[in-house]
């Protein structure tokens, strides 16, 4: 495991695609003592290599990232590094991923709705060794522990399924997700048939309709 930094401040490993976001995270964490953003990733591959490599006591992750997803990352850096708080941020709604990412050891979701200030009281929370949930998620996690409400078909799906159904809904043939997951193309047919079970869909394309529909792509 790699040793905390020996640093005066938080330093900070940002892995996401959007260099305006990145440029707006940076300024909002110059103005305040604790935080410095010392570390840049464009993909999780990336990300994993400097974590490897490099001291940081705080990663804000994107779930959207090129090749390997967020989600496949936030579980590679919870076995390389599972001390490492990480903070979620996405356009995604948050019914879909954010349960499912926090049981895979995030420690908070931030919408990249809300403002960057908002993500640097979810990063205080974090670090000062809590988890970071708004108000709407508070709920759904009242309603998740406390309730059998009746589950989309989708909140059904192992972790490794939900990703291979939004990768076909981004476009990806089997054999392109195949080589993106490392994966060999009869585990992605063998994933795809049952992802249609069971959402009680026939083809590829209800699958991308059925994502569209309840908003699991961009």
């Amino acid at each position: 495991m790699i040793a905390p930094a020996k640093a005066n401040f938080i330093r900070i490993l940002v892995a996401d695609d959007h260099p305006v976001f990145l440029e707006g995270l940076k300024h909002v964490f110059q103005k305040t003592e604790s935080f410095r953003v010392c570390g840049y990733a464009g993909s999780g591959t990336e990300a994993i290599s400097k974590i490897k490599s490099e001291p940081y006591d705080l990663l804000i992750l994107d779930v959207e990232l090129p090749g390997k997803s967020g989600l496949e990352t936030l579980q590679e850096v919870k076995v390389l590094n599972p001390s490492l708080p990480v903070l979620i941020v996405s356009m995604y709604p948050e019914e879909d991923f954010a349960l499912r990412l926090l049981r895979l050891g995030a420690c908070g979701y931030v919408s990249k709705t809300e403002s960057l200030e908002e993500i640097v009281r979810a990063s205080e929370t974090i670090v000062g060794g809590g988890k970071f949930i708004n108000q709407n998620l508070a709920q759904q996690l009242a309603r998740e522990f406390t309730t059998n409400l009746e589950k989309l078909p989708h909140h059904h799906l192992s972790n490794r399924q939900f990703q291979i159904l939004c990768l076909l809904a981004q476009g990806k043939s089997p054999k392109e997700i195949s080589r993106e997951l490392n994966l060999s193309l009869p585990t992605i047919s063998t994933h795809r048939a049952k992802i249609l079970a069971k959402l009680n869909l026939k083809s590829t394309y209800q699958i991308i309709h059925y994502a569209w529909r309840h908003g699991l792509v961009k």
